[in-house]
């Protein structure tokens, strides 16, 4: 019986994990327009990240010291449909489409090429915050100053 109760309770916890687990996996998107879109559908705003995954390394800093954190994805799934615009090095990778999807949209919201850059956009498209670059901040800090409307 005690073994029973043991492997239920095991089983329990596991499947407790699991559903934090996936809970808290942020899914970016590619297309900031069908963002958008599904971002008006739920009542949560775009969050657009615009970086080079393979070469900058501010952005590769971003990622992994903010958006990698149980803290940003929560928030992230609250109140965000995340974007990310990524401009590898390697233009091989991408398809034409791809390639001019990136450049288009860099012509309408990041003109200044800034990388890593963070844009959050309300339901119909505008620009609410823009945040330039990254200076190593913590996620909370992130989060405080830079998200907190």
């Amino acid at each position: 019986m005690i073994k029973k109760i043991s492997t239920l309770v095991f089983l329990l916890l596991v499947a407790t994990v699991n559903s934090q687990a996936v809970k808290s996996k942020a899914v970016w998107y590619k297309n900031i327009e069908q963002a958008i879109d599904k971002a008006h559908r739920e009542n949560k705003k775009t969050f657009v990240y615009f970086s080079g995954s393979d070469w900058c390394k501010p952005c590769i800093e971003l990622k992994n010291e903010v958006f990698e954190t149980k803290i940003f994805k929560d928030k992230a799934n609250k109140e965000y449909i995340l974007v990310n615009i990524d401009f590898v090095l390697n233009r091989n990778k991408l398809t034409r489409n791809e390639l001019s999807y990136i450049e288009k949209s860099a012509e309408k919201y990041n003109k200044k090429g800034i990388f890593p850059l963070v844009i959050v956009l309300n339901e119909e498209g505008k620009i609410l915050t823009s945040i330039d670059g990254y200076k190593s901040e913590t996620a909370e800090y992130y989060i405080e100053n830079y998200l907190n409307d």
